[in-house]
């Protein structure tokens, strides 16, 4: 299967971003997350995740990865 991966960016800059109505999760809801509930949340679901997480990415892929990085991060 060939599949054009042109402008992946230029796609993902050009969708809806969420404006208003941002709530903390409770303590019951976020203790109710796993990452098969995260990855199974439909794209047009009514509510929505913003994500903020600390990884681990280990030196030795980063040559691996230099082309296609997982988790690309910029410094200041």
């Amino acid at each position: 299967m060939y599949m054009d991966m042109v402008n992946l960016y230029g796609w993902a800059q050009s969708q809806c971003l969420p404006l208003n109505n941002f709530k903390w999760l409770s303590e019951a809801k976020l203790k109710s997350l796993t990452p098969e509930a995260i990855l199974n949340t439909p794209d047009d679901a009514i509510e929505g995740l913003i994500l903020e997480v600390d990884l681990s990415y280990p030196r030795q892929l980063h040559d691996q990865h230099k082309s296609i990085p997982f988790c690309q991060h910029r410094y200041p």
